[in-house]
């Protein structure tokens, strides 16, 4: 249960990391 977490938490940086740039060009 533990486990899905830090994966979770890893996807959404990696989601804000890849929308960051298209969100500051908007």
């Amino acid at each position: 249960m533990f486990l899905w977490l830090p994966c979770l938490l890893l996807f959404f940086f990696f989601f804000l990391f890849l929308f960051f740039p298209f969100l500051s060009c908007l």
